[in-house]
């Protein structure tokens, strides 16, 4: 009898313990259904408040050029993705007149840092690999000097070997990228991830000092590199303390945890002031003032980049 009553209450605790798993298992169930809806309202959200300072934005780019009797040369249209655009207005409005170089500027268009600052009277360098692409930014951007080159160290090959994406969905081939060890295997898995292919394209390389040095600009304002993994071979042919750039801002994937990058800017002689998106953003140390405001700047644009800072 004692075993029998032993066996029974071994029964009894065993289903007690079962019926507990799948409450546990179906409550996790039901959190994480509810905490995917709040991720959608969130991005939904997220993506309404960047649109509401790009509308903003670009209204004070209209007055500005209305108080100074000019035309804008482009459409206003602040498009960049995590609100890049918004963060230089912010510093270096309402003037219209500065220089920018955009690494990595694609078609001139689609998802362009720059472009508003072109269309308020900004001139500047933007610097493409894909040839298509390259071919299109000059067409877009009439008012820039656009140069179709990869950009790496000194004292590297006449040309290199660039995996461009293909047959992919819009966009896609933004990721392209240098067919090299330090390009990030983030990228590469994305593209693996979506089903798009990748061809072999040959490209001309060179520094960007070798291209600033063509054409030498009285100052540079503004810098933007989003090149996918190899910002540390394009510092290394860009010589910070030559050249001098107020503000840099250079996109970081890894969200801090590979410091490389930003070690080499520091030494540089900048002050880094926040993040937009997954981009980390640098003033010359010496700008204390442009220090404040591009701190400010992104302090107010780290809520509808909140998602990237805590892992999405």
């Amino acid at each position: 009898m004692p075993e029998v009553l032993l066996t029974i209450a071994a029964f009894v605790i065993a289903a007690a313990g079962a019926g507990i798993a799948f409450n546990a298992d179906k409550r996790v169930r039901s959190l994480r259904t509810r905490l995917e809806r709040l991720r959608v309202r969130f991005d939904r959200a997220e993506g309404e408040l960047l649109r509401t300072r790009q509308t903003l934005a670009a209204s004070q780019v209209r007055e500005a050029l209305r108080a100074n009797g000019r035309e804008a040369t482009l459409p206003i249209e602040f498009r960049s993705q995590y609100g890049e655009d918004v963060l230089l207005w912010d510093v270096f409005g309402p003037s219209l007149e500065g220089f920018f170089i955009e690494v990595g500027a694609y078609d001139g268009v689609a998802l362009s840092v720059t472009r508003a600052l072109e269309a308020a009277g900004w001139t500047g360098l933007l610097i493409e690999a894909l040839p298509e692409r390259a071919a299109q930014c000059a067409r877009n951007r009439p008012n820039s000097r656009v140069e179709h080159a990869a950009l790496g160290k000194p004292g590297g090959p006449a040309t290199v070997t660039f995996s461009a994406v293909e047959h992919a969905t819009p966009g896609m081939d933004m990721l392209s990228h240098i067919d090299a060890p330090d390009a990030t295997t983030e990228h590469k898995e994305t593209i693996e991830r979506e089903g798009a292919r990748t061809k072999s394209v040959t490209v001309p390389m060179t520094t960007m000092d070798a291209l600033l040095a063509k054409a030498p600009p009285s100052r540079i304002d503004a810098v933007v590199i989003d090149v996918e993994g190899a910002e540390a071979s394009l510092l290394a042919g860009f010589d910070l303390k030559k050249w001098r750039p107020r503000v840099i801002v250079i996109e970081d994937n890894t969200m801090g945890e590979d410091d490389r990058v930003a070690s080499i800017v520091r030494a540089g002689g900048y002050t880094e002031c926040g993040w937009v998106g997954v981009n980390r953003v640098f003033v010359r140390t010496d700008e204390t003032g442009l220090i404040e405001r591009v701190r400010a700047s992104c302090a107010s644009l780290a809520w509808p980049n909140v998602a990237f800072r805590f892992g999405r």
